[in-house]
């Protein structure tokens, strides 16, 4: 579609600034830096239906074992948070399906669980689920 000044000039979810030529404005939906991409597409493929989290740390009793947390997950700061099912896998890493697709999951940024005003943990976002 074009060229961009480098994949470090970008964020998920950004609009302007892309220079797309377009009656309907384009989004950045997923930077590969490995290959120096950037993937674009509209604000309906925005939406994911869950993430991966790694890194997780938990300050609570309740940390995910064999079953399924229900909690808030918030992803990014000022979220209101997503009513979430909670999923451990294996080494510190969870599964998290939302119960209502959120916009731009960006990876690199956290993830923090709350059940309540009670803090459960949290991790940090590898990518968004388009398909859970």
């Amino acid at each position: 579609m074009g060229r961009h000044r480098g994949t470090h000039t970008v964020t998920i979810g950004q609009r302007k600034g892309l220079n797309i030529a377009s009656r309907r404005p384009y989004y950045v939906l997923e930077i590969n830096t490995d290959e120096g991409e950037v993937i674009v597409g509209r604000e309906e493929d925005q939406f994911a239906c869950g993430l991966i989290a790694t890194h997780c740390s938990w300050i609570s009793d309740d940390t995910p074992g064999e079953g399924i947390i229900h909690a808030k997950a918030h992803i990014r700061y000022h979220h209101r948070g997503v009513d979430s099912e909670i999923t451990h896998l294996p080494g510190a890493q969870v599964h998290v399906r939302f119960m209502t697709p959120q916009k731009a999951v960006a990876p690199g940024q956290g993830v923090v669980f709350f059940q309540g005003d009670r803090l459960l943990g949290g991790g940090w976002i590898e990518r968004g689920l388009h398909n859970v």
